[in-house]
């Protein structure tokens, strides 16, 4: 029996569709707290799993009966891959797919940007604090105790590790922790 697609429905005082679905009783622990990056038409819907939730909600930002099944389908699919990923547990990501995925954070970073770079003192800045983490002296790890390599770790990743994670949720991968910091 092919799986029935639900239909979107309407929330009591919007006109948007929303989006619901159940989270499956056999990954619900392992989901509490997890930032999820869900795709809605052209963004995404940026949501953590509360310790309560019993499923996951959010409008899918449109009135357009067409468009909210459209929208249904893609958000369909990027939680049924993201249950499969929790019930598989981490996977360690290869070269190839860390180099897509830093390309890709690459781009999200400097597209904006392109047109209009803005000033030089701003890149100037910029390539300061990119320097500074680099070496473990950027943000709350600076001030930590620590070996200089896991000092560096640490301020790259209070430094860009929020593009990062907002790419790795975006695509509902989970990843082991090597695979976090590229060892």
């Amino acid at each position: 029996m092919p799986l029935q697609m639900p239909r979107p429905m309407k929330r009591k005082g919007t006109s948007f569709h929303q989006f619901v679905q159940r989270i499956p009783a056999d990954v619900a622990a392992k989901v509490r707290g997890m930032k999820l990056a869900i795709p809605v038409g052209e963004g995404v819907a940026n949501l953590i799993i509360s310790e309560k939730a019993k499923d996951i909600r959010t409008s899918l930002r449109t009135r357009d009966p067409q468009e909210a099944k459209s929208r249904q389908a893609a958000a369909v699919a990027y939680l049924e891959g993201l249950w499969r990923s929790v019930r598989e547990g981490p996977r360690r990501l290869t070269h190839k797919e860390t180099v897509a995925l830093a390309g890709e954070v690459y781009r999200a970073w400097t597209e904006p940007l392109e047109d209009n770079p803005g000033p030089v003192e701003r890149w100037v800045r910029a390539e300061v604090e990119n320097l500074r983490a680099e070496f473990g002296r950027r943000g709350r790890a600076a001030l930590m105790i620590l070996p200089d390599d896991e000092r560096s770790i640490r301020s790259i990743e209070e430094r860009v590790g929020g593009f990062s994670d907002a790419l790795v949720a975006k695509r509902g991968l989970l990843i082991d922790a090597e695979s976090c910091v590229g060892r």
